[in-house]
C-alpha cells in the first residue's frame, strides 16, 4: 500500500548566512561571465538572492571585493617549476608570462586591474616573490630585478588587456581587416606598409613582445642603479 508523506515546509524566518568564501567565490563567477567592470556590490547580491547590507558584514566594500576575486583568480595562474639551470631562466620567464595571460583572458577586465593596480594580494605577492628570485638569478641588483619586474608585468598585463578588449568588438582578426581596408587607399609607401602589418593574430602578438622583452632582460640590458 502506497504511502503519503506530507512536504517538507519552506523554512521562514532569518536568512541563510553567507561566508567571505562564497561571496569573493560568486564575484569570481561574475567576473568571468561579465568582467571586472560589471561587478557592483547589489548586482552580486542579487546573484545571491539577499540585500547588500548582508555583503557588508563580510567586505567592506567594492574595491575590497573586487581586489580579493582578483588575488584568488591569480592564484590560478601555474607557473612552471622554477628551474635549476640558469640556462633555461629565459623560457621559464616566457612560460610563465604565458601562464599569466591564459588565466586573466578567462576573466574579462582582470589584466587591467592588475596593470593599473599590480599585485596586492597573498597570491599575487607570492608570484610576485617567485617571479623576483629568478631574475635575481641573472644577477641584477636589487632595484634592476624591481624595475625588470615591473616591465615584465607591465608588458604581459598591457598586451592580455589589449586581447581581452579586442575580443569583446568581434576579435583582432576583423580589427586587423578594417585597418587594411582603410590603408589600402592610402599611397604613402612605408607608413601605409607598416599600418597594413597587423593579422590580429594576438596570441602571436602577445608571444613575440614578451620574448623580447625577456631576451633583452636576460641579456644584462636593464638599466643600472
Amino acid at each position: 500500500m502506497a504511502t503519503y508523506s506530507e512536504p517538507t515546509p519552506t523554512r521562514r524566518g532569518r536568512p541563510a548566512r553567507f561566508s567571505r568564501d562564497a561571496i569573493v567565490e560568486e564575484a569570481i563567477d561574475a567576473i568571468r561571465e561579465g568582467g571586472v567592470e560589471s561587478l557592483a556590490m547589489r548586482s552580486l547580491a542579487e546573484r545571491l538572492g539577499t540585500t547588500p547590507a548582508t555583503l557588508y558584514r563580510h567586505i567592506d566594500g567594492q574595491d575590497e571585493l573586487i581586489a580579493e576575486a582578483v588575488d584568488r583568480i591569480v592564484s590560478q595562474v601555474e607557473v612552471p617549476a622554477i628551474p635549476a639551470d640558469d640556462n633555461e631562466i629565459e623560457e621559464w620567464l616566457i612560460e610563465a608570462a604565458g601562464a599569466y595571460r591564459s588565466v586573466m583572458l578567462r576573466y574579462p577586465g582582470t589584466a587591467d586591474h592588475l596593470l593599473l593596480r599590480g599585485p596586492t594580494g597573498e597570491h599575487g605577492l607570492r608570484k610576485m616573490g617567485q617571479m623576483c628570485s629568478v631574475l635575481a638569478r641573472i644577477g641584477m641588483t636589487t632595484s634592476e630585478v624591481a624595475w625588470a619586474y615591473d616591465w615584465l608585468m607591465t608588458t604581459v598585463s598591457t598586451y592580455t588587456a589589449k586581447e581581452d578588449r579586442l575580443h569583446r568588438v568581434g576579435g583582432g582578426g576583423n580589427v586587423a581587416a578594417r585597418l587594411q581596408e582603410r590603408v589600402a587607399s592610402i599611397d604613402d609607401g612605408e607608413p601605409s606598409e607598416v599600418l597594413a602589418q597587423p593579422t590580429g593574430d594576438t596570441e602571436a602578438s602577445f608571444e613575440r613582445t614578451t620574448r623580447l622583452v625577456v631576451e633583452i632582460l636576460v641579456a644584462g640590458r636593464a638599466p643600472s642603479d
